[in-house]
């Protein structure tokens, strides 16, 4: 009889145990659905926060590159009218230019006065 009154204890006992492994399954359940959300949503944010960069780093050379394109524009004005600042571009371009490409650019040209 004590061993059969033990036994109806255990399974109470495991019976209570499981019910309570159940919920806190589901709890965790909802936790790991919680967290799968947030890592969707910190996903999205980097990757918005990568495409702003990217943007931005494209913006950054267009401007770049539209102060040479200036820079040139004037340079090359001023030494068609200036003899001194038409020998130190040639000058700067011989000396600086490595790239064959680059340097053919400028094989035939001469400032004009």
């Amino acid at each position: 009889m004590i061993e059969a009154d033990d036994d109806e204890k255990d399974r109470a006992e495991l019976d209570r145990l499981r019910g309570i492994l159940e919920k806190m399954e589901a709890k965790l359940t909802k936790v790991d659905a919680k967290a799968a959300k947030q890592e969707r949503r910190i996903d999205a944010l980097k990757a918005r926060r990568d495409a702003i960069a990217a943007r931005q780093k494209m913006r950054d050379r267009k401007a770049d590159l539209r102060r040479k394109i200036v820079v040139g524009a004037v340079v090359l004005n001023r030494a068609r009218t200036d003899t001194e600042i038409a020998r130190w571009l040639r000058s700067v371009l011989d000396s600086d230019l490595d790239r064959l490409v680059d340097k053919a650019l400028f094989v035939n040209w001469q400032a004009e006065n």
